[in-house]
C-alpha cells in the first residue's frame, strides 16, 4: 500500500470520523500535503516517517512538538 492508501483506509474508520467530526465528503478532500486538523496531522507525520524510513525517536519529537502546537 502506498502511504496515501493506507491514509485514506485510516481514515474510514466510523469511530474515529464520529469522535472527531469528520464527514465521508470531508475527509474525501483530504490529501497527504494539505494542512488539516492536528489529528489528521498526527497520522500524516507517523505514515510519511514510516515510509521515508525516519528514526522513531525523530517522529516521536515531531509528534512532540506537534503537540505544543495545539
Amino acid at each position: 500500500m502506498t502511504s496515501i492508501e493506507i491514509f485514506k483506509e485510516l481514515l474510514k474508520d466510523p469511530i474515529f470520523c464520529r469522535k472527531y467530526g469528520f464527514t465521508e465528503a470531508k475527509l474525501a478532500k483530504l490529501g497527504m500535503h494539505e494542512s488539516s486538523k492536528p489529528i489528521i496531522e498526527l497520522i500524516k507525520l507517523i505514515i510519511l516517517g514510516s515510509e521515508d524510513n525516519i528514526p522513531d525517536s525523530s517522529i516521536y519529537n515531531q509528534i512532540k512538538k506537534l503537540q505544543k502546537m495545539k
